[in-house]
């Protein structure tokens, strides 16, 4: 469930949007969000990275990797052209902690590291606790 988060606050997205990237979801800055009824601030465009669950770490990261190389032109002119963008991979994953593991170690592949470094994309571990009592 791995997404590519886009931020910046030029005006024309038009070269982000004409990508083959697989956007999902555009939030234009100004406009009004719908759930916290103030206004949007830099335009946010999310694209989606991987379908896979958050308890597939491993699988999620090979996605991120395919993604790069997939994208790696649409990346590379968003990375040139727009000289103010802040932009992350979210990947959401499991917490494993119970009574009997008091350690969760979770690992980033060296290249992953080094393919988004190169574009200065950063990654957000999103934690969730998805055990219900």
């Amino acid at each position: 469930m791995c997404v590519l988060h886009i931020r910046t606050d030029r005006d024309n997205l038009d070269l982000i949007l004409n990508t083959n990237l697989p956007i999902y979801q555009v939030h234009k800055k100004g406009k009004k969000h719908k759930f916290r009824k103030k206004e949007i601030g830099p335009n946010l465009i999310s694209c989606s990275v991987s379908e896979k669950e958050w308890s597939d770490f491993t699988g999620q990261t090979e996605d991120m990797i395919s993604f790069i190389d997939k994208y790696q032109k649409e990346l590379q002119l968003i990375k040139e052209k727009f000289s103010s963008i802040d932009w992350e991979f979210d990947l959401p994953y499991e917490n494993r902690m119970n009574d009997t593991l008091f350690c969760q170690s979770d690992f980033l592949p060296s290249e992953l590291l080094l393919k988004s470094g190169k574009l200065g994309i950063g990654i957000t571990l999103s934690l969730y606790n998805t055990e219900t009592e």
